[in-house]
């Protein structure tokens, strides 16, 4: 059976599994925090409520929480990233570098 973050990533490669068990953890742990943050400003929040903070004076003007929140999102940004190019690492015909040429 394959590893969940194999058929993420399309790698089996132990680094990039490890790299991405890293990325799952941070990503975790700042959800974590985020949540805390949100329920101190608004307690009963639910986390689809959290995903919908513009339904909520209470969290859009709370400064921890939108910088927090970024940083979820950033990191978020980063995993996807890194999934990208792993999955395109599979296929090295299909690399580019910044000029557009083939590496």
């Amino acid at each position: 059976m394959d590893h969940p973050k194999e058929i993420r990533t399309g790698s089996t490669k132990p680094f990039e599994l490890k790299f991405e068990t890293f990325m799952d953890q941070l990503i975790a742990q700042q959800q974590e925090k985020v949540a805390q943050i949100a329920s101190q400003a608004r307690p009963h929040l639910t986390p689809e409520d959290i995903l919908n903070p513009q339904d909520f004076p209470e969290l859009m003007s709370h400064p921890t929480f939108n910088y927090e929140e970024g940083l979820l999102t950033g990191l978020i940004a980063a995993q996807i990233g890194l999934r990208s190019f792993l999955f395109r690492c599979q296929e090295p015909s299909k690399i580019t570098d910044k000029n557009g040429e083939t590496q």
